[in-house]
């Protein structure tokens, strides 16, 4: 019998987002179309050796570390290493860009959470 209240979605539900950058992949899990509203998690991936470019996001994001090593760098040249089980929170706008690399022999891999109205995205912007 089906839960009632809850949505469940499957791994074999979840529809590939864009490819934002070289060497890494995502899958969108829920959005306002499984329905949450104004709830937004996805799965990424990056390969070993990928790196993103400079950017930040539009809105609140929160990301959780599911697997492997990277580092993460800030606007101002600042880096950390991050790994399982570890979440990074980046407030709207560009006072948080950042950029990963991927350490190591295998993909990291992360949950991206944030909340945005039905249509609207997190607002990926580069910089150049």
């Amino acid at each position: 019998m089906p839960l009632k209240g809850l949505t469940i979605v499957p791994p074999t539900a979840r529809v590939p987002r864009e490819v934002r950058f070289p060497g890494t992949r995502a899958e969108t899990i829920f959005n306002h179309l499984t329905p949450t509203n104004s709830f937004v998690v996805a799965q990424v991936a990056l390969d070993p050796g990928a790196r993103t470019k400079m950017h930040y996001h539009q809105v609140d994001t929160f990301e959780y570390v599911l697997s492997g090593v990277a580092r993460v760098w800030d606007q101002h040249g600042n880096s950390q290493i991050v790994t399982g089980d570890t979440g990074l929170y980046y407030p709207a706008g560009p006072d948080s860009a950042h950029y990963w690399e991927t350490l190591g022999s295998v993909p990291v891999t992360f949950l991206f959470v944030y909340s945005a109205s039905p249509g609207q995205n997190d607002g990926l912007t580069p910089l150049v």
